[in-house]
């Protein structure tokens, strides 16, 4: 009896031992695979204290600071970068700032390449100074790449946008930021259409200087223009092959058209979404929309689907330089589109339904002369939630389908769009 209990009191305690052991070979492994970026910018931060002292320090951190080392792109990995340092300082009480505070504030500044098997990334701590900056502490580790998410390194227009911002202050030469009252973003080429990239890429550029040092967006009465940005953007095709690029030329001015700075980026078209290729409507172009019950099965116009299919329509539409008022009254030779959504439940079992539906537009000029129609079947299985259901099929309608496309087609009349 004592042997078997003595047995049995070494086999709990063997697997006891064994689980432990397991798990704590699978916490690691978890880590290995998910936190490799956090390990690394702890141990830059550990460094960078070794050299600068960081606690109670002030440091401006941002994603527009760091960049690959060959191409000079703010790649996705600048922000996933950005925000583990920023992290890592804070462990060492080091305050992270938005903006650069003082003086001669400190900047965290940086770039990475991706080297073989590893990624190699070097950071500086920079004192900022009217006449000259000064590297404080300089810092390297490298990381596996197979620890990395290759969407990280995808080029994306918005990063593009954060480039020419930091390139821009970079040959920036004076000592006064300077606040953008206007953006212009147009073709650069004599009677090139406007492309929908246009007003895309300048939201892009407005959002890339939420932290940079000289340039800011002046969109308030406390911080009155003083310059202009304006980027021009021109497609350069090869004859022997349909690949090209986009070259684009920046410069920004003061408010008297001075030139301050300057910069020239190239972007391979195959990076830059083909909707945004597209070319633009005429400016005057303009289509009221309204929503009609012709059927039982209709929604009826107060449903939250409805109103979320006019948006998403009156959206979409913008986004192709189409503008969009609601119809009143019969206005001969005005572009309309009647919108309907018919929507029917089904019972499934277990409590599910299945739903089943379609959205229609038609595009008419005046009441009766019908331009073309764009429809789109949905069909979705779910539990008590019947409109929540029609609101999220028409969601996917417009967001994973050329839905909006098409209607921009019929109303602009283009067969190349």
């Amino acid at each position: 009896m004592i042997d078997r209990i003595s047995s049995s009191i070494f086999q709990v305690l063997f697997w006891c031992i064994a689980l432990t052991l397991l798990f704590s070979h699978l916490s690691v492994s978890f880590a290995n695979v998910h936190f490799p970026i956090s390990r690394v910018c702890e141990d830059l931060a550990s460094e960078l204290d070794q050299q600068a002292k960081l606690s109670g320090r002030q440091i401006q951190i941002s994603e527009n600071n760091f960049w690959e080392r060959s191409s000079k792109i703010n790649l996705p990995f600048s922000k996933v970068l950005s925000d583990a340092l920023a992290e890592a300082l804070s462990k060492k009480n080091a305050t992270i700032c938005v903006q650069e505070l003082g003086d001669e504030p400190l900047k965290l500044v940086g770039n990475y390449a991706r080297d073989g098997n590893v990624i190699t990334v070097v950071i500086r701590l920079r004192r900022m100074g009217e006449i000259a900056s000064q590297d404080e502490a300089i810092v390297a580790k490298t990381m596996p790449i197979s620890d990395a998410a290759s969407a990280w390194f995808e080029p994306h227009c918005g990063r593009i946008a954060r480039t020419i911002i930091r390139l821009l202050e970079e040959r920036y030469t004076g000592i006064n930021t300077v606040n953008i009252g206007t953006i212009q973003v147009a073709p650069g080429c004599k009677g090139q259409p406007p492309l929908l990239f246009g007003n895309k890429f300048k939201t892009y550029l407005a959002s890339a200087m939420a932290s940079p040092f000289f340039l800011s967006r002046s969109d308030s009465l406390s911080a009155p223009s003083s310059g202009l940005l304006k980027t021009s953007y021109s497609i350069i095709k090869k004859e022997a092959s349909q690949n090209g690029r986009m070259d684009l030329v920046s410069c920004l001015m003061d408010k008297d058209g001075i030139p301050l700075s300057s910069s020239e980026f190239s972007i391979p078209l195959s990076e830059i979404p083909e909707a945004l290729l597209k070319p633009m409507a005429p400016k005057s172009m303009s289509v009221c929309i309204r929503y009609n019950n012709y059927s039982c099965e209709g929604l009826s116009p107060d449903t939250m689907a409805v109103h979320t299919a006019m948006h998403f329509m009156n959206e979409a539409l913008a986004q192709h330089g189409i503008l969009t008022t609601a119809c009143e009254g019969n206005a001969p030779g005005q572009l309309k589109i009647d919108m309907t959504i018919q929507a029917r439940q089904k019972e499934k079992g277990q409590g599910y339904h299945l739903l089943t539906g379609k959205l229609d537009l038609k595009v008419l000029k005046g009441e009766k002369q019908a331009v073309g129609s764009v429809s789109k079947k949905f069909k979705k299985l779910f539990k008590n939630d019947f409109e929540g259901a029609v609101e999220k099929s028409i969601h996917d309608v417009f967001k994973r389908s050329n839905f909006s496309t098409d209607v921009a087609r019929l109303i602009m009349g283009r067969s190349d769009f």
